[in-house]
């Protein structure tokens, strides 16, 4: 799965005005993961915790992505080191 290009979290971007990294992020934190990115630049930085700004998915678009996770037990998703 190509997230970057993914319709629905390409429309979970728009709706929310957050990139699709974010998008995701929160997804994962919502769902009680601990989330650890890497990154060496501050613009990117600044980017991953802007999910702690009182953005929050709703139900809705959480079963939503939910709808993406494989048979394989996978949730759809790429490892967090392939996210932008």
């Amino acid at each position: 799965m190509d997230v970057k290009n993914d319709a629905l979290l390409l429309e979970l971007s728009a709706k929310y005005q957050k990139d699709v990294g974010q998008v995701v992020f929160r997804y994962l934190i919502q769902k009680g993961y601990a989330v650890a990115y890497k990154t060496t630049t501050a613009k990117r930085m600044e980017s991953n915790q802007d999910i702690f700004d009182g953005f929050e998915l709703s139900t809705e678009d959480m079963t939503k992505i939910d709808t993406l996770n494989r048979l394989d037990g996978g949730w759809g998703l790429p490892s967090p080191y392939d996210l932008p």
